[in-house]
């Protein structure tokens, strides 16, 4: 989604610019129309919504520069480069902190559409400059937006791997876990049989037998439970 938005009635846009705009502005991209440039640019998404609201810069064709949200100059197109450099810089140093499947998820999560954004609007900057490449100030901007793209783009694969290891870690440890807890129920499961069997109330006879025989059955139990060990632990390597 994005929101409704006019050019402002007393910027000196073409007509032929206006009409291209609309009510509805759209996608981030670089429009140009006798000498004049107009960039509609996205604002710094936010992962929570799926609104997408927008900003405008407008280059006349004497080359000054005006935007709907930061003033005049093309200072204000280096200000919006600006806050998806900052939230980007500061999801890095998250990154480099994280050490759960969790944190490494929450990064992904906000980092994909500022990647997203910050891609298109270098695509934007790109072709604006090809039309304007006299411009210094836009190179400058054009730059600038390249490198936020490409250090979102690092973090958002960073992100992905930490992600991955992470949960690949969690697995592994509850395998091991899983494993142990099987190797400890091989070992006593034999003698559990045992005691349920001998312990119900059946005239079986050997409750008058001596003790002997009664460890004799614990160790054999024991043994069988040993054999059952090295079964599980031989097809677990399988």
């Amino acid at each position: 989604m994005v929101q409704q938005i006019r050019i402002p009635h007393n910027w000196n846009v073409p007509d032929s610019i206006r009409q291209r705009v609309a009510d509805i502005a759209g996608a981030q991209r670089a429009l140009e129309a006798d000498g004049h440039l107009l960039l509609i640019l996205h604002k710094l998404p936010d992962a929570e919504s799926a609104q997408r609201d927008l900003r405008m810069f407008w280059r006349s064709a004497e080359g000054e520069w005006a935007s709907n949200d930061f003033g005049p100059g093309v200072k204000s197109l280096q200000r919006h480069i600006g806050e998806y450099n900052d939230r980007v810089n500061a999801l890095e140093d998250d990154e480099h902190r994280a050490d759960s499947a969790d944190e490494y998820f929450q990064i992904r999560r906000e980092i994909t559409p500022i990647h997203r954004a910050a891609k298109n609007m270098s695509e934007s900057l790109s072709l604006a400059y090809q039309m304007f490449s006299d411009d210094r100030g836009l190179l400058g901007c054009r730059n600038f937006a390249a490198g936020v793209e490409r250090t979102a783009e690092l973090l958002k694969d960073d992100a992905t791997y930490g992600l991955e290891f992470s949960m690949a870690k969690q697995a592994e440890a509850q395998a091991l876990a899983g494993h142990r807890q099987n190797l400890i129920t091989s070992i006593f499961f034999p003698i559990l049989t045992f005691a349920a069997i001998f312990g119900m109330n059946l005239d079986h006879g050997l409750e008058h037998k001596p003790i002997w025989l009664f460890w004799i059955l614990v160790m054999i139990g024991v043994s069988i439970g040993f054999m059952m060990k090295t079964l599980v632990f031989r097809a677990a390597i399988d």
